[in-house]
């Protein structure tokens, strides 16, 4: 569904396929939906993540359970942003979001999901070592973007 059509019905903003970078350490930053309990207040963490796999990049929603895919890793993560608010919205309008809000992805996914995030942490560190041959590890990135 093309962007126009997606905002006729469910009000989303032009900005939503605007992918915006971690100002400490560039990675690419997902802009979720907010979900929140009605009944406690609590927020519910939305999990997402891109990769490659052969010439395309995809960007998945664990707890929506969406995926897309792009030419870029930008226009996958785009996608997925507009099709989580698109999804949102729909639940909603729909009336009750039972069984469809969280909406996990299955288990493999989750298993890609963590190997992902270890690979992503294991290549932000960086071994060096000193003069006397100690060996030092010196962490590179932001520690409170969600980028990875």
């Amino acid at each position: 569904m093309k962007t126009q059509e997606i905002q006729k019905h469910f009000k989303i903003p032009d900005t939503i396929r605007e992918v915006r970078k971690c100002p400490g350490c560039g990675s690419i930053m997902f802009a979720t939906p907010v979900l929140t309990c009605s009944h406690c207040g609590r927020e519910m963490p939305i999990r997402c993540f891109y990769y490659k796999s052969g010439s395309k990049f995809y960007a998945q929603c664990l707890d929506l359970n969406l995926i897309s895919r792009g030419e870029t890793a930008e226009d996958a993560v785009g996608r997925l942003q507009e099709s989580m608010v698109g999804y949102v919205n729909a639940v909603m309008e729909g009336g009750s979001s039972k069984g469809l809000l969280p909406r996990p992805a299955p288990f493999l996914s989750w298993i890609h999901f963590y190997l992902h995030r270890i690979a992503s942490r294991v290549k932000r560190w960086s071994v060096r070592r000193d003069k006397n041959h100690n060996v030092h590890f010196q962490f590179s990135g932001g520690l409170s973007c969600r980028c990875d």
